[in-house]
C-alpha cells in the first residue's frame, strides 16, 4: 500500500479518517507501554541475575540504564520526528517498533551488565513510536478534537502499564527471560500491524524539506520555545518530568527496600496505577473537559500529582502506599491536556518536531533524574542519614511537580482555541 493512495483519507481532520486511525494508534500505544511494563517489575532481578548487588547499589545501576535510555534518545528522537515530518509518520514507527524489539532480545539474552547498557542503548536509538503515534493523533483533527485524541492514546499506554507489569509480575517466577522475548514479540506485532494497517495521516502537501538545524535536540527546543505561549509550558512539562523520575527510577526499589515486596506486588502496583490512569484519561477528561479548559485541566492534574507524589514520601504502611496512587493516577489528567495545549500552539507541519522535543525533554529528565532519584534514595534508605526517609526521592518529586503547578498557574485560556489545522 502506497503512501500516495492512502493521502485522500488522511486530509481529513476528522471524522472516519480519525475513527480509522485512533483504534491503531491506540493500539500501539498499547503494546509499547505494555512491553515496557513487562521488564519494570523485574529490573531488580534481571541486574541481580548479571551482577549480584545489595538494593541500594543495584538501584543505582537501574538509574545508569535509565540514563543510558534517556541520553541516545535526546539526540535521536527530534532527527526521528524531523524524519515524520518529512517521509510520513508510519516507517518512522515501524522502524522504532522493530529497534524496540531487538533491543528486548538483547535483554532476553544478556549475562552481563554491558549487554543489558547495549539493549538500553539501542532502545533510545529507536525510541520514538509513541511520539510518532502523537504526531499522527496532531494530524487528525481541531484542538478541542486533539486534546481527546491524546487522551484515548494516554488510555492506551496506561491500559499497557496495566497489562505489561501484571503479566511481568505473573511471569516473574519463571525468570526474566520468557517476559523479555514477550515483550520483543509485542513489538513485532505492533510493528506488523502499523506496517501492514496503519493508514498514513501527513499527505505530501503538508510534508516539509529536512532541516538538520531541526534535528539538534537543544536547537529545536530553544526554536520551538519562541513560538508564543510554548516556551512557559515546555518549562512546566520539563518540571513534571523531571519529577516523575522519582517513580520511573526508584518505585521498585523503594518498595522492596522499605515494604519487602516481590517482583510480582510490584506488578501488580503498577497495574493498579494503570487501571486508575485509563480511567482518568479517557472518563475523566471526557467529563472534566465539559467544565474545564486545558490549562485548568493541567493544574488540576498537576495538584493530584504533587499530592500522590507527597504521599509516597510520607506512608509508613502498603496500604496506604496504594491508597496514594490514587490521586497520583488521576493527576495523569494534566498530560492530554499539555499535549493540547503544546499541539494548538504549533504549526500543523512541525508536530513531528513538537514531539520529538517532547521526547527530548523526557530524555534530558531522564538524564537528569536517575542520578537525583537514585542518590536520594541511597542516601534516605543508607545509616548516615540523620532519619530513616527512603521516599525522599517523592519528596524531590512533589516539590519539582508543585513548582510545575506554580508555572502552569499563570497560563491563561487565551488562544487555546486556535487551530493551525484550517
Amino acid at each position: 500500500m502506497s503512501t500516495t493512495s492512502l493521502c485522500p483519507s488522511a486530509t481529513r481532520e476528522h471524522g472516519p479518517g480519525a475513527k480509522r486511525v485512533l483504534p491503531l494508534l491506540f493500539l500501539t500505544c498499547l503494546l509499547d507501554a505494555a512491553g515496557v511494563g513487562l521488564i519494570v517489575p523485574l529490573l531488580p532481578t534481571l541486574i541481580g541475575s548479571v551482577a549480584p548487588l545489595a538494593i541500594r547499589d543495584a538501584a543505582t545501576w537501574g538509574a545508569a540504564l535509565v540514563m543510558t535510555f534517556a541520553l541516545l534518545q535526546l539526540f535521536f528522537s527530534p532527527v526521528l520526528g524531523s524524519l515524520s515530518d518529512r517521509f510520513g509518520r508510519r516507517p518512522v514507527l515501524v522502524l522504532a517498533m522493530l529497534g524496540f524489539a531487538l533491543s528486548y532480545l538483547l535483554l532476553a539474552l544478556a549475562d552481563s551488565l554491558w549487554m543489558l547498557f547495549l539493549g538500553r542503548a539501542l532502545a533510545g536509538l529507536t525510541g520514538a513510536s509513541v511520539a510518532t503515534a502523537m504526531a499522527c493523533a496532531a494530524d487528525l483533527g481541531t484542538h478541542g478534537q486533539r486534546t481527546r485524541h491524546f487522551g484515548w492514546l494516554y488510555a492506551g499506554l496506561a491500559l499497557g502499564m496495566i497489562l505489561g507489569p501484571a503479566l511481568g509480575g505473573l511471569l516473574a517466577v519463571h525468570g526474566t527471560t520468557l517476559p523479555l522475548l514477550l515483550a520483543a514479540g509485542l513489538c513485532l506485532l505492533n510493528a506488523l500491524l502499523a506496517g501492514l494497517f496503519l493508514e498514513e495521516t501527513l499527505p505530501p502537501t503538508r510534508r516539509r524539506r529536512l532541516d538538520p538545524r531541526r534535528m539538534n535536540a537543544l536547537r529545536s527546543i530553544s526554536g520551538l520555545a519562541r513560538q508564543p505561549g510554548v516556551g512557559r509550558l515546555l518549562a512546566v512539562l520539563a518540571l513534571v518530568f523531571l519529577g516523575l523520575q522519582a517513580v520511573m527510577v526508584v518505585w521498585p526499589f523503594f518498595v522492596i527496600e522499605k515494604f519487602h515486596w516481590s517482583s510480582a506486588w510490584i506488578g501488580y502496583s503498577l497495574a493498579l496505577y494503570g487501571v486508575l490512569a485509563v480511567l482518568a484519561q479517557t472518563l475523566g477528561v471526557n467529563l472534566c473537559k465539559r467544565h474545564l479548559d486545558d490549562a485548568r485541566l493541567l493544574r488540576l492534574g498537576l495538584a493530584l500529582q504533587g499530592c500522590g507524589l507527597l504521599l509516597f514520601a510520607l506512608v509508613d504502611s502498603s496500604f496506604w502506599l496504594v491508597c496514594a496512587l490514587l490521586p497520583f493516577a488521576l493527576g495523569s489528567l494534566a498530560t492530554p491536556a499539555m499535549q493540547g495545549l503544546l499541539s494548538a500552539r504549533v504549526p500543523v507541519d512541525r508536530q513531528g518536531e513538537l514531539q520529538g522535543v517532547l521526547s527530548s525533554l523526557m530524555s534530558l529528565a531522564a538524564i537528569v533524574g536517575p542520578p537525583l532519584m537514585s542518590g536520594l534514595f541511597h542516601w534516605g534508605s543508607g545509616p548516615l542519614a540523620p532519619l530513616p526517609l527512603a521516599g525522599a526521592p517523592f519528596l524531590a518529586g512533589a516539590l519539582l511537580v508543585l513548582a510545575g503547578l506554580v508555572l502552569a498557574w499563570q497560563l491563561r485560556p487565551t488562544g487555546e482555541e486556535r487551530s493551525w489545522t484550517g
